[in-house]
């Protein structure tokens, strides 16, 4: 069940990132450009794409720790341990949060797997693409912005 719900939270999360960005016509881009709803909700886009971010940097961060300190396929203390089911991935017992950090390590994993996966897939790009676009929008913020401080340096 716990996998399932890792699932729906790694697609849902950076789909509905790239929705709120993506607007459908010229019309309503130039209708939207000065409104103030546009900054809200960019604002609210970056901090969501910043926050799935750091999601994906500390479950990343916190599958190394326990690749490195815990013994594979372990389940007989509480703690949490690396398993291999056709993909891999982390199950945590026996400690209060242990499902948050699972799944949380869980999603970093499958992002990793999936971006991995995708070059032999076409069935799997498409989510790939999806899980990694709020770190790719963030780049892409990252670098206008860098862009537009040297742009302005310059002149």
């Amino acid at each position: 069940m716990l996998g399932i719900i890792v699932l729906l939270l790694a697609v849902a999360l950076p789909l509905g990132i790239v929705f709120l960005t993506v607007r459908a016509t010229e019309a309503e881009r130039k209708g939207y450009e000065h409104s103030h709803i546009r900054r809200i909700a960019c604002a609210l886009v970056r901090w969501l794409a910043i926050g799935y971010t750091v999601a994906i940097a500390i479950g990343a961060l916190m599958c190394i720790l326990i690749g490195s300190f815990t013994q594979y396929a372990a389940y007989t203390e509480p703690g949490c341990n690396l398993y291999d089911a056709m993909i891999y991935g982390v199950r945590c017992q026996g400690f209060l949060g242990a499902s948050f950090v699972s799944a949380l390590s869980n999603l970093a994993l499958l992002a990793l797997q999936l971006a991995a996966a995708s070059f032999a897939s076409p069935v799997v790009a498409p989510v790939a693409i999806v899980l990694w676009s709020p770190v790719v929008y963030l780049a892409y913020l990252g670098m206008s912005r860098l862009y537009r401080t040297r742009k302005a340096g310059r002149a």
